[in-house]
């Protein structure tokens, strides 16, 4: 059994050793004045250290032409709170957050998967 010190040690030492920061957004909605709204990303944390590896790449049809797909892992500190309501900013592109780790044993990262949008 791990005790409460060796996790947050170990914790302690994975957020030192992650190489990059990212801007984690999340989305606020106005009306558009006619009937319908307009979408606006805002900050909800910057400078979070991270770390993003590629998961896999492939193509997808999407209008009649070839779009690369590529999804990514994201590796933050295990106190940060991500959810697919969010974007990830990280090195000039932007990724949704398609889905996140929420099962295990001894939490020592947050993980989410990623999907470039621009």
């Amino acid at each position: 059994m791990i005790s409460t010190k060796e996790l947050s040690d170990m914790r302690s030492v994975l957020a030192e050793i992650m190489p990059d920061t990212c801007t984690i957004l999340s989305v606020a909605h106005a009306s558009d004045g006619a009937g319908g709204w307009i979408e606006t990303w805002g900050t909800v944390a910057s400078g979070v250290v991270c770390r993003l590896d590629m998961l896999t790449g492939r193509e997808a049809m999407r209008a009649d032409a070839l779009i690369p797909y590529t999804r990514f892992v994201l590796t933050t500190t295990a106190s940060e709170s991500i959810s697919t309501a969010n974007r990830i900013e990280m090195g000039g592109y932007l990724y949704n957050v398609v889905s996140i780790n929420l099962g295990s044993s001894w939490k020592l990262t947050t993980r989410a998967i990623l999907e470039r949008v621009t």
